[in-house]
């Protein structure tokens, strides 16, 4: 799809978590909530230059 909003960026987060991380196989739990800020932390400095 042409045009869109060049601020907004997809970060695929296929694997990120494992059975270990979530409650009910579907929603992360807090270890889970730590992966996922550990993982998406560099990726969102590195888009906005930190």
């Amino acid at each position: 799809m042409a045009g869109g909003d060049a601020r907004v960026s997809f970060v695929e987060t296929t694997g990120w978590l494992g059975p270990g991380d979530l409650t009910g196989s579907v929603h992360p739990d807090d270890r889970g909530h730590r992966v996922m800020a550990d993982r998406l932390t560099p990726v969102i400095a590195a888009r906005i230059g930190s």
